[in-house]
């Protein structure tokens, strides 16, 4: 779960960082003691408050979980409910078992400040002695699942009474078998749902749809399959005028929303991707069950805004529009992206791809796949890192044009050639596993005042060396 690097330990759940703890007055501690605290002292801690904070204040948590989505679901989420009720969300990736218990205690996200740590520390005592009249009414919790048993660990401190899985996919199968273990392990979410509590997934993955009948609990799917409670159809890309070059400026999406009777046309004008439709339709799934109408669930959704690395569109140089997902990859989420880029009307569609991680017996094939579906969509590829190697393969094994691949070692490799292989007009997706870095590849395509709308721009992954993974 850590890794000690000086005095600063990085505690991270499988390829996401959830949260940077400088240990540097601990400095004279040797590195088990540091150890000790982190698991045997503040963990178990942190947990008890959490607890008896929620025993105390009794707010309707809403937990999710899934391989991909979880963030851009919560977003949702929360952008349609805290029009209504007092509500908090995990901050970051403040989701694992440290993370979610800050999350019931604060909003505050306290990286590598010992004093807000301390501040946390003390809250959560006071929170577990009384009761606090304005706690939040709803705590929407993303629960991250990497090993078996962690859900168990995760639901003991935030039992859910509305449950999400966003998707099921081969994300952490270091860990898991399969597909199949993974859905055990997430579906656990669900086991202590009450009856007025509710169990919300998308209908359109064909792991999840085998629960709707396995599962002794009130459901609402949601999906563009025919069948889902909640469904979407005539989904659409917008656009604005070109921005040259032949580079439509692809600008939100349309589709209409269906539950029951009821009909109703949608517009988010931040989103562009499928995969986000989905997050906006788990959001419409919680607000009909907490008794908003879809009028105003829908006029709220056009608030919502993806998260930096989330398939969010900013404008480049040279006349470039470029994609931005870099905040992680795995096979589920990038096969989503490049749909969204094959959609999308343009005459130069460049792909920028780093590795995609913890793949385990997986991975040749799975990048092997990634070249495939490469082939019959890009006009150039650029490939980073040493798993990307089977997708090359892939690639020259197809015919793709040996001119219109270039592949480096890392990112720091790639950064000085990006001026001399990207050209004017391209529509450019970028994407690879946080441990790739794929956003300083960004960096040099956007300008400078847009390099705020980007992920881990805070100064702790400033600092943060660029390795070879």
């Amino acid at each position: 779960m850590e890794s000690l690097c000086d005095n600063q330990l990085n505690v991270s759940y499988g390829d996401t960082l959830i949260f940077h703890f400088d240990f540097s007055i601990f400095h004279f501690f040797p590195f088990f003691m540091r150890n000790f605290i982190l698991n045997k002292i503040l963990a178990p801690y942190l947990a008890f408050c959490a607890r008896r904070i929620i025993k105390l204040n009794r707010p309707i948590i809403i937990g999710i979980t899934g391989s991909v989505g979880k963030s851009s679901a919560k977003e949702a989420i929360y952008t349609v409910v805290s029009k209504k009720f007092r509500a908090r969300k995990n901050k970051g990736n403040l989701n694992n078992e440290i993370g979610l218990p800050l999350s019931v205690i604060s909003d505050v996200e306290p990286k590598g400040d010992i004093f807000k740590w301390l501040g946390i520390i003390a809250k959560g005592l006071l929170l577990s002695l009384k009761r606090d009249r304005f706690y939040p009414k709803i705590l929407i919790l993303e629960m991250a699942v990497d090993r078996p048993g962690d859900m168990d660990y995760l639901t003991s401190i935030a039992s859910p009474k509305i449950a999400l899985i966003t998707d099921i996919g081969v994300s952490h199968l270091e860990f898991f078998h399969d597909e199949k273990q993974i859905l055990k392990e997430k579906a656990k979410i669900f086991k202590n749902i009450p009856r007025d509590g509710l169990a919300i997934f998308n209908f359109d993955n064909v792991h999840l749809r085998s629960l709707k009948k396995k599962l002794k609990k009130p459901i609402l799917t949601y999906g563009f399959r025919s069948t889902s409670d909640v469904l979407a159809e005539d989904y659409k890309i917008g656009y604005s005028p070109e921005l040259g070059e032949g580079v439509n400026i692809a600008k939100g999406v349309s589709f209409r929303v269906s539950y029951k009777t009821i009909f109703l046309p949608v517009v988010l004008p931040n989103i562009i991707s499928k995969a986000q439709i989905y997050s906006a339709l788990s959001g419409i799934a919680v607000g009909l069950h907490l008794g908003m109408n879809l009028v105003e669930i829908t006029e709220q959704l056009k608030n919502f805004t993806p998260l930096p690395g989330r398939m969010r569109l900013i404008r480049g140089k040279w006349g470039n529009l470029i994609i931005d997902d870099t905040y992680n990859s795995a096979p589920n989420s990038l096969k989503s992206a490049l749909e969204t880029l094959a959609l999308i009307k343009s005459k130069k569609k460049t792909v920028i791809l780093g590795d995609m991680l913890e793949l385990g017996k997986i991975e040749s094939s799975a990048h092997r796949e990634i070249g495939r579906l490469l082939f019959s969509i890009a006009s150039k590829v650029v490939l980073v890192g040493t798993r990307m190697l089977e997708t090359h393969k892939e690639l020259k094994k197809l015919g793709f044009p040996k001119d219109k691949i270039h592949h480096y070692r890392s990112v720091t490799a790639l950064i000085p050639k990006i001026p001399a292989i990207i050209g004017k007009g391209e529509l450019i997706l970028v994407k690879g596993s946080q441990g790739l870095r794929m956003e300083k590849a960004v960096e040099e395509l956007v300008p400078q005042k847009s390099q705020k709308l980007l992920a881990r721009q805070d100064k702790y992954w400033k600092r943060k060396k660029v390795r070879e993974v």
